[in-house]
């Protein structure tokens, strides 16, 4: 209960104050420095072309929550990469289906919601993220191993277009 206390009242300030200003003495680092460019949204899954449109970053705050997830989905598909290499069909199921039941985030209903402030293109991303999640798992369970590689190279392909966009590794 505290916690959403806390959590309402800074997603409501997050298009006024998404990060707050750097300490005079630290030199400011621009969020944007491993990125080469204008952002744009990732190409659709079902397209080979390009994407040319640009997205609007993801505020500090939205960034910062999710930080969580995407520790969990390194650590999960760390796990899964290892499993599939070593054909450990089940394993690669429970991981996949681990990434499949993280709780996403609702796509805003209208333009008054606190999900109003994420881009469209992300809550694209992460829906497919899930699909993708559940096809590996299916193909783990069928212990198809030509099928859970494919599936997981998607899947993977799916994270790449999110960190490429709004979480760049350095």
């Amino acid at each position: 209960m505290a916690i959403c206390r806390w959590i309402i009242p800074c997603l409501l300030a997050v298009p006024a104050c998404a990060a707050p200003p750097a300490p005079a003495s630290a030199p400011a680092a621009p969020a944007t420095a491993a990125r080469a460019g204008p952002v744009t949204a990732p190409p659709p899954a079902h397209s080979a072309a390009p994407a040319t449109t640009p997205i609007p970053e993801l505020p500090a705050l939205v960034r910062r929550l999710l930080d969580g997830r995407m520790v969990r989905h390194g650590g999960d598909l760390g796990a899964v990469e290892v499993a599939v290499k070593a054909e450990d069909w089940a394993t690669v199921a429970e991981r996949a289906r681990a990434i499949a039941d993280e709780p996403r985030l609702a796509r805003p209903v209208g333009d008054t919601t606190l999900n109003a402030v994420i881009p469209p293109a992300f809550f694209d991303l992460q829906d497919l993220l899930h699909h993708r999640a559940e096809a590996l798992e299916a193909a783990a369970r069928a212990q198809d191993g030509p099928r859970v590689r494919a599936a997981y190279e998607s899947l993977g392909e799916t994270c790449g277009q999110c960190h490429q966009v709004w979480f760049p590794v350095p």
